[in-house]
């Protein structure tokens, strides 16, 4: 009967301490995450310039430096824009032509804005890239990991500027693999996250227990309470990739 208590003991304990251990290790992940890589990224905004002359400010989104160059990582449909833009008149809806795009870069906790330009996209792999005219000291370069070894259940945080908003960062788990959503890029696997992802969350970066990138937040579910995609750092991790940012 004592043995049978001592073990009922150890049951007991190990149920309440295991989710406080959980909780220790997310945090922890969280705080080491933000300290690291907070100048590493922020808001990137599409500046549309019409055929008329006007320069339109589009939505934004984030992006984060992957080298001391200026380049910057986000996705393809961040960085595509349309050839018109629609404009409602008491007339109906009018088409105006967009005759270029450039972008801004904006470090959210100082506020400065940095000119930057288009360098390439990939639209089957959800990938973009620009180059940010800054001085290398002010930012830092996130380390890319490698997206083969994600293991479901595994401890991740993201960190973006939803919504244009302030840098911030959340966390949750790898809850899911697979290998496409039917109606957005890539072709190819994704990673769902349970971490909390808000709207405009677009180029966010998917951060492991080793505080190295392994994915970038492309996708999220409005209706869902927790289902938001993310697209393997190793399909930026390709020789094509290098070349055309070269």
């Amino acid at each position: 009967m004592l043995m049978l208590k001592r073990i009922l003991l150890v049951l007991l304990v190990m149920v309440l301490v295991s989710p406080v251990v959980m909780a220790s290790q997310s945090d922890d992940l969280t705080v080491k995450a933000w300290a690291k890589y907070q100048r590493a990224g922020g808001k990137v905004t599409q500046i549309l310039h019409l055929a008329s002359g006007v320069e339109i400010r589009d939505s934004s989104s984030t992006g984060f430096f992957v080298n001391k160059d200026g380049l910057m990582l986000t996705n393809c449909h961040v960085v595509s824009y349309p050839p018109t833009m629609q404009a409602i008149t008491i007339f109906g809806v009018l088409e105006i032509p967009v005759i270029d795009c450039t972008f801004i870069y904006t470090n959210t906790e100082t506020g400065v804005e940095y000119q930057a330009k288009f360098v390439a996209k990939f639209k089957d792999s959800d990938l973009g890239t620009i180059k940010v005219d800054i001085d290398p000291k002010d930012y830092d370069a996130v380390e890319l990991g490698n997206s083969d070894n994600i293991k479901v259940g595994q401890q991740v945080c993201i960190m973006g500027c939803p919504l244009g908003e302030k840098m911030g960062i959340t966390s949750g788990i790898i809850s899911c693999l697979r290998n496409d959503l039917g109606y957005v890029p890539p072709k190819g696997n994704l990673m769902r996250t349970d971490a909390a992802i808000d709207p405009g969350s677009s180029g966010s970066i998917i951060v492991d227990e080793n505080l190295k990138v392994i994915g970038i937040i492309n996708s999220m579910i409005p209706e869902a309470h927790a289902m938001g995609y993310g697209i393997p750092i190793n399909l930026y991790n390709l020789p094509f990739w290098q070349t055309i940012n070269d």
